[in-house]
């Protein structure tokens, strides 16, 4: 790694997100990185964590570092990014969350595929959840589940004119312990 400067991207959408294409596979993101020479990225899939681990085991070997992470739509419809030291700490906050998504079926027509893919960029399945859909806990309550798992909560589109914090919430956000 560089010393002098770090190159990061900690929001990328993999396959599984339906606003991403296809080719957005755990190799191609490693590689894209590799190439790009970035030093750090974060596959933060809407709602899903599943092609996460691929991209972390694609990874392996090379001089990239992979953040484990989420981006989560609340119910108040802002998206919140949350990213965690270790994968494990990331699944465990995920299997406390994922309850609170609906159980919507996903429209792949309407809405896009929701693509697991392996290490090895084989298709393993899809998620047939709409991901897309808001988790039923606040902002707030998200914020404290995500920290409860020592991991570090960042709004997403911060001053976006939908889906970030400030034009779902009305400020930048504000969090109560």
């Amino acid at each position: 790694m560089r010393m002098d400067k770090v190159f990061v991207d900690l929001h990328i959408h993999s396959a599984l997100s339906p606003c991403a294409d296809k080719e957005m596979t755990p190799n191609n993101i490693i590689n894209m990185a590799m190439l790009k020479k970035l030093d750090m990225i974060a596959i933060t899939d809407h709602n899903a964590i599943d092609n996460v681990l691929p991209a972390i085991t694609a990874a392996k070997n090379k001089p990239l570092i992979i953040v484990p992470g989420i981006e989560i739509t609340t119910q108040e419809e802002a998206h919140l990014l949350a990213y965690f030291p270790t994968y494990e700490a990331l699944d465990l906050f995920y299997h406390e969350i994922s309850t609170f998504l609906p159980e919507r079926i996903n429209r792949p027509d309407i809405f896009g595929q929701q693509l697991i893919i392996d290490a090895d960029d084989q298709l393993i399945g899809e998620d047939p959840r709409l991901l897309m859909n808001a988790v039923q806990l606040s902002f707030d309550r998200l914020v404290s589940r995500i920290i409860h798992y020592q991991g570090a909560p960042v709004p997403a589109h911060v001053l976006r004119d939908s889906f970030s914090a400030y034009s779902q919430l009305g400020y930048p956000g504000r969090v109560t312990h």
